[in-house]
């Protein structure tokens, strides 16, 4: 695995060949990105702006670093949020896409 610096904070991820000294976007999905239960590798703080619940889930926009962000939690975790100005999460480093 690579960890990388990004807006985000240091992001591991797993690169295949090329030159690791050189620049790269980082892509990642929102669907990829989950509340953090524990001490994942991942674990990042995300600044939380509003929520709009919508029953069986909750849409979560904040920033995670300087980048904008949307998240939906399943209603069972969003309870987890209640009234939380912040929140950690985390994904998965193999859903980490490099452009290099």
């Amino acid at each position: 695995a690579v960890h990388v610096e990004t807006p985000v904070g240091v992001v591991e991820t797993k690169v295949a060949s090329g030159n690791r000294n050189s620049k790269a976007e980082l892509l990642l999905r929102p669907e990829m990105i989950r509340l953090a239960a524990g001490a994942e590798a991942q674990r990042q703080p995300m600044k939380i702006d509003s929520t709009i619940n919508y029953g069986d889930n909750l849409l979560v926009i904040g920033k995670l670093g300087t980048q904008a962000i949307r998240m939906r939690v399943p209603g069972a975790d969003a309870r987890r949020l209640d009234g939380a100005s912040e929140c950690h999460v985390t994904w998965r480093s193999e859903d980490v896409h490099v452009i290099a």
